[in-house]
């Protein structure tokens, strides 16, 4: 009686392939996982794209830190309901960030930029050493140029903004002083 070896040797590729599948993937072992106000920063500000004569409000951002003696982390930003502002929690105190993407709608249309590692944007930042708040401006492209203004007026806007999805959070009560701390130096 001779048996045939490819069933066997099917089952072999199928087990040997999804032996593959399940090894394969993106390693996190190097990745920044610390969370919370006493091991992260809260990074936040503003980002407006002009064109011409419209003005864009993005839909998405993405920042990867650049440090190579640093851990890895790639950073996707949420934006308030109205997209104006936007933060990221649990950021890497002491990283570079360099923004890579970014889509910005205008309409029924979706532009898709990627500035690329080359170059500068003002909307990159590093984070300061220790964890807590930190304020990146208000961002503005025009065409190929970036401008950035760091002016307390606009960290006080994107703080009160941003707090309602913070508030009742870990955040809260950092958020809460950095708005007290503007608002008594406005007086």
């Amino acid at each position: 009686m001779k048996k045939s070896l490819a069933p066997f040797l099917m089952c072999a590729l199928v087990v040997f392939g999804m032996t593959g599948c399940a090894t394969l993937g993106k390693n996190t072992d190097n990745e920044f996982k610390l969370k919370g106000p006493e091991n992260s920063i809260l990074v936040y500000g503003s980002f407006i794209s002009s064109i011409g004569i419209l003005t864009n409000q993005y839909d998405d951002m993405t920042f990867v830190q650049l440090n190579t003696g640093l851990q890895n982390q790639t950073v996707h930003a949420e934006t308030n309901s109205f997209k104006k502002y936007w933060f990221a929690k649990d950021v890497m105190p002491g990283g570079s960030f360099k923004l890579i993407y970014f889509a910005e709608g205008s309409g029924n249309h979706t532009f898709f930029i990627t500035p690329g590692l080359q170059g500068k944007t003002a909307a990159d930042f590093k984070t300061p050493d220790k964890p807590g708040l930190f304020y990146n401006g208000i961002c503005e492209q025009y065409g190929l140029g970036f401008k950035q203004d760091m002016g307390a007026a606009g960290e006080l806007e994107t703080l009160k903004d941003i707090r309602l999805k913070f508030f009742g959070s870990a955040w809260d009560p950092l958020i809460k002083a950095r708005i007290g701390e503007l608002e008594n130096a406005k007086k």
